[in-house]
């Protein structure tokens, strides 16, 4: 009889490289643009559409990292995040309508939750509000269903604490000392092998499902592809729930061999094929690389512009404050001798 499985290592390894994604429209003239691109695109309809376009809607996946980039002597280090892009499918197709990085950015607020502070936050008692960091889509490609943000290693918030009284109460950020690992991609694939998912759906952070590694099948082959997808999916015989869109499906050594695209059946799952990811991660860290050092070279060029403001400012500064010895004299001329006195006598 073979020993049990344990996927203990593999999940506390994991764990702290798992985030949480939420995108909402940046505002009403964003959402009516979405609306727009919406009906163009035409991959949702019906009930599905009107789910996706409500007000006030939150758009969730689970993300995890994949590195990060920039130079911390350099400039400020970016943590990547590698999600999918569907969450936003109804605003894009893939044959005739796909969108850029730049339009995502555009229309939506890309935020991420640090595992770290979640757990913090549930160990408090959900006291105070969950926090969470600013991120940007950074590479998008809608024909494989892929996408990953970048976000400041220096803005990954673990509590926001209240610090002073009265009118000098302030709130401040508290950022997260914690690791977020890099996770790494195998393009092995062993049917009937067991494999396992680690997904962060809503508030059930570190949700995990174990199964068995089945075929590799094309997107087209799977009905209800509205979106034109057109990538090779591992399917694998493991169950998800809502929100576990973007989560890494791993092997037995830790490696990533998938990311949850969609459920077949209520215990079939299938996974944008490891192949897709290795090429899409390599252009996109490219780009994000190119991103740093551009916004880099911008802040130096910025930093040397205000120097020399500010050198010119003091200097316009001094020539107001400059002493009265130092100013040019005014030119004398001398005084004319005081006229004679008079010489009328007086009567008396």
């Amino acid at each position: 009889m073979a020993a049990p499985i344990s996927w203990f290592p593999v999940i506390v390894a994991a764990k702290p490289s798992i985030f949480f994604v939420a995108m909402r429209p940046r505002g009403e003239d964003e959402r009516e643009e979405i609306i727009d691109l919406a009906r163009k695109a035409g991959s949702k309809k019906g009930k599905e559409l009107e789910d996706a376009l409500e007000e006030g809607v939150i758009h969730n996946a689970t993300g995890f990292a994949v590195g990060t980039v920039g130079e911390a002597a350099g400039g400020r280090v970016k943590i990547m995040v590698f999600t999918v892009a569907h969450l936003i499918e109804h605003v894009y197709h893939a044959d005739w309508q796909p969108i850029d990085a730049k339009t995502v950015n555009k229309l939506y607020e890309v935020e991420l939750y640090c595992p770290h502070a979640e757990l913090d936050w549930l160990a408090r008692g959900r006291r105070g509000p969950r926090v969470s960091f600013e991120a940007w889509a950074s590479s998008i490609d809608c024909v494989i269903d892929c996408m990953v943000l970048t976000a400041y290693v220096s803005d990954v918030a673990l509590r926001t604490l209240t610090v002073g009284a009265g009118i000098q109460r302030e709130r401040r950020i508290e950022l997260c000392p914690g690791p977020h690992p890099e996770l790494h991609f195998s393009d092995v694939l062993q049917p009937c092998h067991p494999c396992m998912m680690l997904a962060w759906p809503s508030d059930l952070i570190h949700l995990f499902y174990v199964g068995t590694q089945c075929e590799v099948r094309l997107a087209a082959d799977f009905s209800g592809n509205a979106a034109g997808y057109s990538m090779s999916l591992l399917e694998a015989q493991i169950g998800c729930t809502d929100g576990a869109s973007g989560a890494p499906l791993f092997n037995l050594t830790g490696d990533v061999i998938g990311v949850l695209h969609g459920k077949l059946l209520d215990d079939h799952s299938y996974f944008v094929a490891p192949q897709h990811l290795l090429a899409f991660l390599a252009t996109a860290r490219d780009e994000a690389a190119a991103a740093a050092a551009a916004e880099q070279a911008t802040a130096a060029i910025l930093a040397v512009a205000a120097a020399e403001q500010l050198h010119a400012a003091n200097h316009a500064w001094c020539d107001l404050r400059r002493p009265r010895s130092a100013c040019p004299r005014r030119p004398r001329f001398p005084r004319l001798p005081p006229p004679p006195p008079s010489r009328r006598r007086r009567r008396r």
